[in-house]
């Protein structure tokens, strides 16, 4: 279970769901819309977790005689992380940040050419969340431990918990306190937005490069 909310934890530095959540919140009504984009992205989340945990137990990874395929499968996700990694890594042409609102400093402003409704928001969160790799990577790993169905299940949304911690905390902290959390958030922000990149693809290649190394010593020990 640490192993898989290892992953999750390294997995979680998510840049564009903070961007997101702070747009949100700056828009009428925007706790309630951030919490829409938050639910939206626990249900994509789990989707995804859910339908992996099926198709890994309807394949035959488990046991000493399936040592090759299983460390196989580990290898091919982490040369698929590296690729994922490689094309975001590509500089784009033309603006390619998110602008940060003023949170919480004005109930009138509007994000982009309009203000976001609920359904909008949460559709987004859904497509935003769900291709976590840190999230498939840890799902894998629980399905690996051959923990209880119960305990799974409980490892599956643990992990959920832990991916959504970047839309999570600004939203707990307007919840709390809208005036302090706002100064804060803005600044979060504009560290996130000038850094993030870099950031997220330093560990996306460590988490890659784990899969890879996992999958060779699965297949070397044979287990």
């Amino acid at each position: 279970m640490l192993q898989a909310i290892s992953i999750a934890i390294a997995g979680s530095f998510y840049p564009v769901g903070l961007l997101f959540v702070l747009r949100y919140l700056a828009a009428p009504r925007g706790l309630f819309i951030a919490t829409m984009f938050l639910i939206g992205g626990a249900i994509g989340c789990l989707v995804v977790a859910f339908l992996e945990l099926a198709l890994l137990s309807a394949l035959p990874l488990r046991g000493e005689e399936n040592s090759t395929p299983n460390g196989t499968v580990y290898i091919v996700m982490g040369v698929v992380v590296l690729l994922v990694t490689a094309v975001i890594a590509r500089p784009r042409k033309g603006p390619g940040t998110i602008e940060i609102a003023e949170v919480g400093a004005d109930p009138e402003i509007k994000v982009g050419k309009g203000a976001p409704g609920p359904g909008r928001s949460l559709a987004t969160g859904m497509l935003i969340y769900s291709p976590g790799l840190g999230l498939i990577g840890a799902v894998k790993v629980l399905h690996d431990q051959d923990f209880s169905v119960a305990l799974t299940v409980v490892g599956v949304f643990l992990c959920t918990l832990i991916m959504l911690w970047m839309a999570e905390l600004p939203i707990l902290a307007t919840a709390v306190s809208p005036d302090r959390s706002g100064p804060v958030l803005r600044s979060a922000g504009d560290f996130i937005a000038r850094n993030g990149k870099t950031i997220s693809l330093v560990i996306v290649v460590g988490i890659g490069l784990y899969f890879i190394a996992k999958g060779i010593s699965i297949i070397h020990s044979g287990q």
